[in-house]
């Protein structure tokens, strides 16, 4: 399958020059279950943050579908983004981000309003069958403060699926929840992996990666150190600097 994203050559650095990114460049294709594994400060999330067009670039491009996406604009040095591109690109947070004072329903039924301008009797059909497959139909009355932390991140995936994305991004979306919750979280990933959902996900769950990646990509100090297929990544990986971070987690 050809590319859906290309990330060409970018540099992104914050203030007093700290270079977060150093002249990065992957690709994604439309089946591509891409997991981003490194260091804390290495560069994951401002990728990603990047990529969803949250964050401007230094430098390099960013293709989604063929067409630019993310560049720097050579008249004045400003990134530009566009913004239908950006609509088929969905990310969850490790914070949730649902807004408190609406249900369940009512989050997921806003983002197809405002969004995809659909009438509301059609977004409320496609997220109530969101909820369902998620098993949380039973939870669509309740607001944010009644869920627990898995159930807040589920609702926040239907949320992102009622956009119909092209691409989703998990930005360490277990890493706030309590160990038992982290499962039915998993779960929900599992099942969009079965429906070949291209997705680029930051996780420290090693095992998880193992299982529902295509790819496995090592990024450390703004650089990808090492990508391969999971078996290579975790039982036989090329690079030192791959070995030494995997040999911090026990199997």
């Amino acid at each position: 399958m050809g590319s859906l994203l290309s990330v060409r050559n970018i540099s992104k650095s914050f203030v007093r020059g700290t270079m977060v990114l150093r002249d990065l460049s992957l690709e994604v294709a439309g089946d591509d279950r891409l997991v981003i594994i490194g260091p804390s400060g290495g560069g994951k999330s401002t990728l990603i943050r990047c990529i969803m067009g949250l964050e401007e670039i230094d430098g390099g491009q960013i293709d989604f579908i063929g067409n630019p996406y993310v560049y720097v604009d050579k008249n004045n040095s400003r990134t530009r983004i566009d913004k239908k591109s950006q609509l088929k690109i969905g990310m969850v947070f490790q914070n949730y981000t649902l807004f408190p004072h609406l249900s369940v329903l009512q989050n997921l039924v806003l983002a197809s309003v405002k969004v995809r301008k659909e009438s509301r009797g059609d977004a409320k059909e496609k997220a109530t069958e969101l909820l369902r497959r998620f098993n949380l139909l039973d939870k669509e009355s309740e607001y944010p403060n009644k869920l627990s932390g898995g159930q807040k991140q589920r609702v926040a995936i239907a949320r992102a699926l009622m956009l119909e994305p092209k691409l989703m991004l998990f930005d360490e979306i277990t890493s706030a929840l309590d160990p038992e919750l982290v499962a039915e979280v998993l779960d929900v990933m599992h099942q969009l992996a079965r429906q070949d959902m291209a997705m680029v996900i930051i996780t420290h769950e090693m095992e998880f990666a193992r299982k529902i990646a295509t790819e496995v990509a090592l990024i450390d100090e703004g650089q990808i150190i090492e990508r391969d297929v999971p078996e290579i990544i975790f039982d036989n990986a090329n690079q030192a600097r791959t070995r030494e971070f995997l040999s911090h987690f026990a199997r």
